[in-house]
């Protein structure tokens, strides 16, 4: 019983916890619910970060709006798909989405809401909750 009550409020806490926060933040992101800004900004440096210059050792993809060296972590860069980089050249606009309850920036269409991370937090949060139902259902029939 002990176990059944630590994985429903491990599975809650997750749930109402994590995953349900970053999705809505995700719906904020794509403009689908209120509570983002989007400010206007240019392009001013491209950086491909190899694998070898990469303490996790993969290849990464940044743009800046600054002339904060793009190297420096900070807000005034993001990570980027290769398509991405590719794609977009110094001296183009970019809109940069930020919200009152977080400090990072974000692209409408960048990598933290891709969707492929929709679905894994959906895949997530539907688990999350099936053993929340399943860790209830076992403890109301221990009840009886």
């Amino acid at each position: 019983m002990v176990k059944d009550v630590i994985a429903l409020l491990v599975a809650l806490g997750l749930a109402f916890g994590v995953t349900i926060p970053k999705l809505y933040k995700m719906g904020q992101i794509k403009g689908w619910l209120a509570g983002a800004t989007e400010t206007t900004e240019v392009i001013t440096q491209k950086w491909h970060q190899t694998a070898n210059e990469h303490p996790s050792e993969r290849e990464t993809y940044w743009i800046a709006w600054s002339e904060t060296d793009i190297r420096e972590i900070g807000n005034h860069r993001l990570n980027v798909t290769q398509e991405d980089w590719h794609r977009v050249e110094i001296g183009e606009l970019i809109e940069v989405v930020s919200l009152p309850t977080d400090d990072h920036l974000y692209l409408r269409n960048g990598i933290f809401v891709s969707p492929e991370n929709f679905v894994f937090d959906g895949v997530l949060l539907v688990g999350e909750l099936t053993i929340a139902t399943i860790m209830s259902i076992r403890l109301a029939r221990l009840k009886k």
